[in-house]
């Protein structure tokens, strides 16, 4: 009896660490799919902001979120969001998150518990009784005791969106003064946008554009895609002093300059939707440069985009990325992204909602210049 309560005992004192270590790695595995989850949300969000703007949800990816995914941590929306849903769960995201997918749409995020496993006195090194004296370099385990850590749980986990599938509709009725067209969007099924002013309610939304748990992630993700057509540098175009500066100029009222950039697009794209220059209202504060005569709207579409009409958008984007600085660009604006060639290295900026697909600049391109 007594060799049995010693074992007894023994084993007891073996089992406690190992119940305790399979505690924190559950705890750190939850947290991690909280985290992963998280990481997904902004996207998320910009999908269905567009969906409720009338545009295909499917046409957001990662970069409309975070234009360079290797900026620091703090400008990364989903970095952001997968270390605060990792700290409503005790748990703390130990590396970068790691997007994949054409389009960014999984996450996969490493972390570990915020308490851990102390190590016992007879374990304590001499480094680690110095950090005890000064108070440095200590963990809380999960009973508040405070002591030097001797392992944590640790977790990965990785979250996907998965959005429903949607298409526009668009049709002719007879109206006040002659056929009117409406537009719409439809998702799973379910009517999402009109033109004539419906919009879906969020909260169903979000019961629409899910976030999964996978099991792997997904192709690496590259960013962007560049179209056929506009991602070349053109080696033979002119450069920004044979587009001249000067004031506006003939029946158009805008600058050589722009006139020059503007034909070089139009020859390039055709632009078949049309191209609109000079006006007296720039439509924002300070007037802006179409008063100046310094800048084009590339029209893509009347209405929601169809994928080709964006991919035509992408095209003339990229080429006057592409050329930005020999032709003398002041700044591109996009599908509510901004690219100034005196800040070529924070890319494509992300811009604040103004409330409709003109004034987010999902139609057409505009593009302005020195």
């Amino acid at each position: 009896m007594l060799m049995a309560c010693v074992c007894t005992v023994a084993l007891t004192v073996m089992l406690v660490p190992l119940a305790q270590a399979n505690d924190m790695r559950t705890r750190s595995q939850t947290g991690a799919d909280a985290a992963a989850i998280g990481a997904v949300v902004p996207l998320r969000d910009a999908a269905i902001r567009v969906a409720m703007m009338g545009e295909l949800p499917g046409d957001v990816g990662l970069w409309a979120v975070a234009p360079n995914i290797k900026a620091p941590l703090g400008e990364l929306p989903y970095q952001q969001s997968a270390e605060e849903y990792a700290r409503r769960n005790n748990t703390v995201v130990t590396d970068r998150v790691e997007p994949s997918g054409a389009k960014g749409y999984t996450m996969k995020v490493k972390v570990r518990s915020r308490d851990c496993r102390l190590k016992s006195e007879d374990e304590l090194t001499a480094k680690d009784r110095q950090d005890l004296a000064q108070r440095k370099n200590l963990c809380t385990d999960a009973e508040g005791k405070v002591g030097i850590a001797k392992s944590y749980g640790t977790a990965t986990a990785i979250a996907e969106l998965q959005l429903p599938p949607c298409r526009g509709v668009s049709y002719t009725v007879p109206g006040t003064h002659g056929m009117v067209t409406y537009s719409e969007l439809w998702c799973a099924g379910t009517r999402i946008w009109t033109s004539g002013g419906y919009r879906h309610p969020r909260e169903a939304l979000l019961r629409m554009f899910k976030i999964r748990l996978v099991a792997k992630p997904d192709e690496e993700y590259k960013g962007r895609p560049v179209f056929p057509g506009g991602e070349g540098f053109s080696p033979m175009l002119p450069d920004a002093s044979m587009c001249s500066e000067g004031g506006p100029q003939g029946a158009e009222n805008i600058t050589p300059r722009m006139r020059c950039v503007r034909d070089l697009i139009k020859q390039k794209f055709g632009v078949p939707r049309g191209i609109g220059c000079w006006r007296a209202d720039g439509g924002i504060t300070g007037g802006g440069e179409h008063p100046l005569g310094r800048a084009c709207d590339f029209m893509i579409s009347a209405g929601a985009p169809s994928a080709s009409e964006a991919e035509l958008g992408f095209a003339i984007s990229n080429w006057a990325h592409a050329n930005a600085t020999k032709l003398g660009i002041y700044y591109i604006i996009y599908r509510q992204h901004i690219y100034n060639p005196a800040r070529h290295a924070e890319g494509w900026r992300p811009m604040e909602d103004r409330g409709s697909l003109t004034q987010n600049h999902f139609d057409h391109v505009h593009i302005s210049v020195l």
